[in-house]
């Protein structure tokens, strides 16, 4: 049998059109007509060309390049140039027009804010075509990688020394400059040069204010607000991506970064999005250990919201079925401000402790050493103790919801919910590592990538399949409706 025909130097008389070399049901159309239904100014982005100077690109047609790209894990500036010339599905997007990557960076450096309001506008699509859901939403935290390398980390006195040559530096290049200037020339090269000396310098300066603000520790020259992170593969200079994904169609409705490598912060924070981002926060929101704390357990209970956070440090020790003096086996007696433990002994308050920064109420037993059970309740030679922290009324009833069967269901559920939307955002979207550096710069990346996210999800649950069914009219002002 004959091979099929593959002459590069085939013509056509009727040359076909950019549209028809790109199929009606893929992706990079729904990313142009969900840009394209966009209301730009509610975004942030102006979307009239300037009255002067040289014809610009349309900022349609570059939000389009930076959305698409990030779905295709093209999030650099120059793999975006570089698609726009050579990859079919941007050249269809772009209309065969080609920034170049000083344009498009500037267009994602001047519209940052606007580019983060993207990842909103897709949970809002999302939720129009009834794709999300009200009952269970899963918060989890995730590592991300910064930009900047681990070895320009520096402490006080590497940062003092840096600081030393660096001035030497400055001392010599001005030195330079000054005799090139009298010798009637100059070296072109030399103000650029001190220039940067310079920058470097304030940057030492501002680390060194950091680190004695913190007390000590490290700070990054090349991204002061990156920080050490402990992740899967140890401790990396790295940032906190924060997500809240619901369980029914797996879209991300709340997605933020975060320089802090504690998740007790960011409970709130996420659930205020949640609610800004859909309306209302689920009948049940889930997330692991390392979020919980009295305090957050109290806000949500003050704020009606219903979360399910299992208490790491309770499920560490034994349990109150299996050990008969546990904690809350001690009944607490406001009147008096005592605890009454199962023998009938009281634990009057003896003193405060700090903890965390929260204030902390000990009380011990005082008939303890006449008590027969005192080898299975303590063996501290002054008595049992019990702790009461704040909020504890709060806490208490948490951890009895926490007993039930539906509690427990959901929080095992937590991982099937969440971590596969982590898996997708570092792993297949290429989000493992920032490309950007500074706490502002990386949370408009993480927002578009989550906002690659939903727009797969969106494609793949409703655009696709209405397009290959002959029927993508259905939905389609609902979907990509302008109400403010």
């Amino acid at each position: 049998m004959p091979f099929i025909e593959s002459s590069r130097a085939k013509q056509w008389l009727f040359p076909p059109t950019l549209d028809e070399m790109v199929a009606g049901d893929h992706e990079v159309r729904f990313v142009a007509e969900f840009v394209e239904r966009l209301d730009l100014r509610k975004l942030g982005i102006d979307p009239d060309p300037a009255p002067e100077g040289r014809p610009s690109y349309s900022p349609r047609v570059l939000l389009a390049c930076w959305t698409y790209g990030f779905m295709v894990r093209v999030r650099s500036t120059r793999k975006l140039e570089e698609a726009c010339r050579e990859r079919l599905s941007f050249m269809w997007l772009t209309g065969m027009t080609h920034p170049d990557h000083n344009t498009l960076w500037s267009f994602y450096k001047e519209n940052r804010e606007g580019v983060r309001r993207v990842f909103k506008e897709t949970v809002a699509v999302a939720h129009r075509l009834e794709l999300t859901s009200l009952v269970e939403h899963a918060l989890d935290g995730t590592k991300v990688q910064a930009s900047a390398s681990k070895e320009r980390s520096l402490g006080k006195e590497a940062l003092e020394k840096l600081g030393q040559r660096v001035d030497e530096q400055i001392e010599e290049l001005e030195r330079q400059n000054k005799d090139e200037e009298a010798e009637g020339g100059g070296n072109r090269q030399l103000p650029g040069a001190l220039r940067r000396a310079e920058d470097l310098k304030k940057k030492i300066e501002e680390a060194l204010q950091e680190v004695e603000k913190n007390g000590g520790g490290e700070v990054n020259l090349t991204d002061s607000d990156a920080k050490f992170m402990k992740g899967r593969r140890g401790i990396e200079v790295s940032y906190n991506g924060q997500v809240v994904v619901e369980r029914k169609g797996g879209i991300i409705v709340g997605a933020d970064v975060v320089n802090e490598a504690n998740d007790k912060g960011q409970l709130g924070p996420m659930l205020g999005q949640v609610k800004e981002n859909v309306g209302t926060n689920a009948e049940e929101t889930v997330a692991d250990a390392g979020y919980y704390s009295g305090a957050n357990i109290a806000q949500c209970r003050r704020e009606g919201i219903d979360v399910v956070i299992p208490d790491q440090q309770a499920s560490s020790q034994r349990g109150p079925v299996e050990w008969a003096y546990h904690r809350s086996h001690f009944d607490y007696e406001a009147e008096g401000d005592i605890y009454r433990c199962p023998q009938g002994q009281v634990l009057s308050f003896t003193h405060l402790k700090s903890r965390g920064g929260r204030e902390i109420r000990v009380y011990r037993g005082q008939g303890c050493e006449t008590c027969g059970m005192r080898g299975e309740c303590t063996r501290d030679p002054r008595g049992r103790t019990v702790e009461r922290e704040p909020f504890a009324e709060e806490v208490a009833m948490h951890a009895e919801k926490m007993k039930g069967e539906a509690a427990q269901s959901l929080s095992r559920r937590r991982k099937e919910i969440v971590e596969p939307v982590i898996g997708i955002l570092k792993e297949q979207l290429g989000g493992g590592r920032f490309l950007l550096r500074g706490l502002k710069n990386v949370k408009a990346e993480w927002a578009l990538l989550c906002a690659a996210h939903n727009l797969w999800k969106i494609f793949r649950q409703w655009w696709a399949p209405a397009a290959r069914g002959g029927c993508l009219w259905w939905g389609r002002d609902m979907a990509f409706s302008r109400a403010n």
